[in-house]
């Protein structure tokens, strides 16, 4: 007794329909078997909601542009802007924060030392 095997066109009609009708989640994968892997972030939890969403959006991005999908990576584009301007507003708060005068206006610098101005003479 023989078994019949569908061919590969065969299978993925299969799986579109199994799809389709709900019976399985369809994958970029069950479409172009030789695409990478589509692999989820993990542990992202506890970062701060901006790093997280840079980090979210640069990964989609690249996903996208490694499955050849470059109007799918466009899309990401502002986000990602959008995202890193966040970043770097809460890192320029941060170092406010710890350090007044960082980017604003600079405080008197102490005058040089004895040794340090003889030595610049």
């Amino acid at each position: 007794m023989s078994s019949i095997v569908p061919g590969p066109q065969k299978k993925l009609e299969q799986e579109i329909d199994a799809a389709r009708s709900g019976e399985k989640p369809l994958s970029a994968g069950d479409l172009n078997p030789s695409a990478p892997q589509h692999a989820g972030l993990t542990g992202l939890d506890d970062w701060p909601s901006t790093l997280r969403a840079t980090v979210e959006s640069d990964y989609e991005r690249t996903t996208a542009l490694t499955t050849n999908r470059r109007k799918t990576a466009d899309r990401f584009v502002p986000a990602l802007i959008k995202s890193l301007t966040e970043l770097v507003d809460d890192i320029e708060t941060a170092l406010q924060a710890t350090k007044p005068g960082l980017f604003g206006k600079n405080t008197p610098a102490d005058p040089p030392s004895p040794d340090l101005a003889e030595l610049l003479s």
